[in-house]
């Protein structure tokens, strides 16, 4: 149950770090299209204006990357499962 208790503080603790980096990364990019917006007022840099939505869609990508490898199955998982600890309980009923 220790292991399992320690592997879940990790998760949570790379789990803080990912949102941190992202936030900050979200941050910048913020602060980068505000800046981009305001020294082109007319638009006139109209073909980089992909690369705000790219970097947005980018972000996106790794914020569903990061929670998909963080909350990914491990080894673990099957402990607390309802399924399982339904049937360990059906057995131990049945038995005795």
């Amino acid at each position: 149950m220790q292991a399992a208790s320690n592997q879940m503080l990790g998760i949570f603790r790379h789990a803080l770090t990912a949102m941190g980096v992202l936030a900050a990364a979200a941050l910048a990019l913020t602060c980068w299209e505000a800046y981009f917006k305001l020294s082109d007022p007319l638009n006139l840099q109209w073909q980089w204006d992909w690369l705000i939505t790219a970097a947005w869609h980018l972000l996106s990508l790794l914020t569903l990357a990061s929670l998909c490898f963080l909350w990914s199955p491990s080894r673990f998982s099957s402990r607390h499962d309802a399924s399982v600890q339904d049937d360990q309980a059906i057995e131990s009923l049945m038995s005795s």
